[in-house]
């Protein structure tokens, strides 16, 4: 006997494997930095056909399969060149690719693939926002004196907005999750170093800080988390899923309602 599902059925058959997939994935990354590979290619076997079902399941077809291709075209685009520029982790450009191929476009909606990393990427603003709230409770209630560490106002609004105080000997247990923002300067005080990349090596920054005779074990330096964007990639799927993107209820709420 065949079973026959529903295009509401097979949406969310496929939709159940990919979160189970991202979910794999996050728990990876967040544990060793490294996501394994099999993880997209199960992906695509599992969903992949689903996908191809919903569409056979539709009467119009043709243009929402156009949309698809784009957004797997501009997927794919933006992903590799963000790789490539070091902004992404291969790990990170290969979900963006793997969601872009298996989430057909919904009617009225931006694409899945730009969807995906806009969500994205308004979810990382909670980091920020944990940091900010974290670092003016220490400068209200604990009355700590931070920001003098530096001399531009950039750098102490860098510092309120994504940094925390970090011991080298805690970031040496697990470099991978922190980026070390601070150097010392000639003359024996902090400068932030604002342009990182993903790759960056946080241990080998480590021991040329403890090199310099200027910094011990116990010493805190200034850092911004390590968080993995796989993470907000899962979560911006599941927003996505149950809102769709957030561009689009702006767009439905700032266009008038016809009478």
């Amino acid at each position: 006997m065949m079973i026959t599902l529903t295009p509401l059925q097979i949406k969310l058959v496929r939709t159940l494997i990919i979160i189970g997939g991202l979910s794999l994935s996050v728990k990876q990354d967040i544990e060793k930095r490294e996501v394994d590979d099999r993880i997209w290619v199960f992906l695509l076997i599992a969903s992949l056909p689903l996908t191809v079902l919903e569409y056979q399941s539709k009467e119009q077809w043709f243009l929402p399969l156009i949309l698809h291709v784009f957004s797997i075209t501009v997927g794919s685009i933006v992903s590799l060149l963000f790789a490539y520029l070091d902004y992404f982790g291969g790990g990170d450009a290969k979900a963006f690719i793997t969601l872009s191929i298996l989430e057909p476009p919904s009617p009225l909606s931006l694409i899945p693939s730009l969807s995906l990393m806009i969500n994205s990427s308004i979810l990382t603003l909670t980091i920020i926002a944990w940091l900010l709230a974290k670092n003016l409770v220490r400068i209200i209630l604990y009355n700590e004196k931070f920001l003098s560490d530096f001399n531009t106002l950039k750098e102490k609004i860098f510092v309120l907005l994504f940094t925390d105080k970090t011991k080298l000997s805690r970031i040496k247990e697990k470099p991978y999750k922190f980026f070390i923002v601070e150097r010392p300067t000639a003359n024996g005080r902090r400068k932030i170093v604002f342009k990182h990349t993903i790759s960056e090596d946080t241990l080998e920054t480590l021991n040329s800080l403890l090199e310099t005779g200027l910094y011990s074990p116990d010493t805190e330096v200034y850092t911004t988390p390590a968080v993995p964007y796989l993470l907000f990639i899962f979560l911006g799927y599941i927003l996505y899923i149950i809102l769709g993107s957030p561009l689009d209820l702006l767009f439905k709420l700032t266009v008038p309602l016809k009478v």
